[in-house]
């Protein structure tokens, strides 16, 4: 058989951005293309393309072989990677911030522009705008519209900096009264309407708002499921008594 481990290189070789991305992702991509520049294929001239054609599929062969000692390899790569990936859903559940709640009290929000009351299910909040307009009489601006604008929604911890999950319960956009005591007995109605959502810090979650409670298929430290009973609280431990001084007479 025709001996062609010597010849010289004849090839070139690219590859397309080998990359490990730990946990996610195993890239090796190569390609050949032949080189004329540096190919002899001389000692090919007189072999007859019955020879050539056998010589060709032994060394496709001894390649299948190697493909599959590779594919071994990435199985490999796969079994790891699954560890990998494990572990890092377990770091990004751990680093889910508890929620910022009022503890069901109303107060102004963080940028002073509405009230709000929340907890760590929920959370409500209300603005009003006052209308004026200028009395030539009076020669001055007087109020002759209220807006009120108010929602409840779930208040789910951040995910990642975001939490697309919080749903809205119910509310209303610049809802109009030229009356502000019937604007007053409005909002204390929509108040007590959704008053039993605030009556706990942590009310068990419906099943249908459950997801945005969740990471990565884990219920978040704290909150519990409807109808499901709550984890006993951790056992503590008693206290170590102080010790006495001892003095001898």
């Amino acid at each position: 058989m025709l001996d062609i481990s010597d010849q010289q290189k004849h090839y070139r070789v690219y590859d397309y951005g080998d990359n490990l991305k730990p946990g996610d992702q195993l890239k090796i991509e190569h390609s050949i293309c032949f080189d004329e520049q540096h190919a002899n294929l001389a000692a090919f001239q007189n072999v007859p393309i019955e020879a050539l054609q056998g010589m060709r599929q032994a060394s496709a062969d001894k390649e299948q072989v190697i493909f599959e000692r590779l594919r071994a390899s990435v199985s490999e790569w796969e079994t790891q990677a699954a560890q990998t990936l494990l572990l890092d859903s377990a770091i990004e559940y751990a680093r889910v911030a508890p929620v910022r709640h009022s503890a069901n009290q109303w107060a102004v929000n963080e940028y002073n522009t509405s009230m709000m009351i929340s907890n760590m299910a929920y959370k409500m909040y209300y603005q009003i705008y006052e209308h004026t307009e200028y009395n030539r009489e009076m020669k001055t601006s007087i109020p002759v519209a209220w807006y009120l604008t108010w929602s409840v929604h779930t208040n789910a911890p951040d995910h990642n900096g975001y939490n697309s999950y919080n749903t809205k319960l119910a509310g209303q956009d610049r809802k109009r009264f030229t009356d502000k005591s019937e604007m007053e007995r409005y909002l204390e109605g929509r108040k007590a309407a959704y008053a039993h959502l605030f009556a706990e810090v942590s009310p068990p979650i419906p099943p249908g708002y459950a997801k945005a409670f969740h990471v990565n298929g884990l219920l978040l430290p704290g909150y519990t499921l409807q109808g499901e009973t709550p984890p006993p609280p951790p056992p503590t431990r008693p206290k170590r008594r102080a010790a006495r001084d001892v003095r001898v007479r």
